[in-house]
């Protein structure tokens, strides 16, 4: 990852088309953002991917330029109000130096509080947006900004809470794999584990883990038979400051896993798997579909609008 400093940033001459892509603080915005330039970049543009802190640790894995904007969340008491204030003028004060200097063509928005700022900078500016709806929800992102962006891709034939007014910038693209996925790996016949050999069980809660996964699955795992125990082997997802508990919750019933905070061979792990728990997260989801992997779906009861819980539905919808 290059990773630009607005304190130490030097002018380039600009020799190519110039797209500033944004995105919010999860690994279900970033990887679709990320699929995206890196296609702009294969094609000789000049792109810069604008993230949040959160996901710093995703964006270590690429050569592309990122540039981290401060983070903020705009609800809670008044303290955490005055925050977002200054965290917001801090970001206007940045994206006005990369904007002047930079002079993006186009700008696209991929959902999530990170990116309402630089997308409604760019449509003050007359510049052509763009946003994308990986959710079968359109998020209030997405839609604060939708009245005056170009067109909005969604990830869903049917995406809930679209006004009767946006219907005609709606595109229907389907989610965006990254290219990893597509180039290393086929949708392929599941293969059932029989007899004695070795069933392979993927739990992950997206980016950011889940407490939920961590405290509890362990639990229900240990209460296997004997036999079943034995042919299990997990690789399991966890929140980095659970990542030692769980170990251990495994260690202690006998049971073969692999734990950590991230696996940046994801799409290795679920092509191994049988069986894969998830959170309904868009991006995991498309993910797991490409995959052909049968899975065990758990929304996140807590996610803006329940969009993990239309997300599946969607999926259980099409049956």
């Amino acid at each position: 990852m290059t990773v630009i400093s607005h304190h130490a940033y030097k002018s380039e001459k600009k020799l190519s088309p110039c797209v500033f892509i944004v995105t919010g603080g999860t690994g279900g915005h970033y990887y679709p953002a990320l699929a995206v330039a890196q296609a702009i970049k294969k094609q000789g543009g000049e792109v810069y991917i604008f993230i949040d802190r959160r996901i710093e640790k995703l964006a270590n894995f690429s050569s592309l330029t990122h540039i981290t904007l401060p983070s903020f969340f705009p609800y809670g008491q008044f303290y955490k109000k005055i925050h977002t204030v200054f965290q917001l003028t801090r970001q206007y004060l940045i994206l006005y130096r990369y904007f002047k200097k930079l002079k993006p063509q186009l700008v696209i928005g991929f959902g999530g509080y990170s990116s309402v700022l630089p997308v409604w900078f760019a449509q003050r500016k007359k510049i052509p947006t763009l946003l994308h709806e990986q959710n079968a929800v359109l998020g209030k992102a997405n839609l604060f900004l939708s009245k005056k962006a170009h067109f909005i891709a969604t990830s869903f034939p049917h995406t809930y809470k679209v006004p009767n007014f946006l219907m005609r910038k709606i595109v229907y693209t389907g989610n965006i794999l990254q290219e990893k996925f597509i180039t290393n790996y086929t949708p392929s016949a599941y293969n059932i584990s029989v007899n004695s050999e070795k069933f392979i069980l993927l739990i992950t809660a997206g980016s950011q883990g889940a407490d939920f996964f961590d405290q509890k699955i362990p639990s229900f795992l240990s209460k296997l038979p004997i036999n079943l125990k034995e042919k299990l082997f997990i690789y399991h997802q966890t929140r980095p400051e659970n990542c030692s508990y769980v170990r251990s919750a495994y260690e202690k019933e006998n049971l073969k896993a692999y734990t950590d905070f991230y696996f940046k061979d994801m799409p290795d792990k679920m092509h191994q798997a049988h069986l894969i728990i998830s959170r309904s997260g868009a991006t995991t989801l498309t993910e797991i579909l490409y995959m052909g992997r049968p899975c065990i779906f758990i929304p996140y009861k807590l996610a803006a609008d329940q969009h993990q819980y239309f997300n599946a539905k969607n999926l259980e919808d099409k049956k």
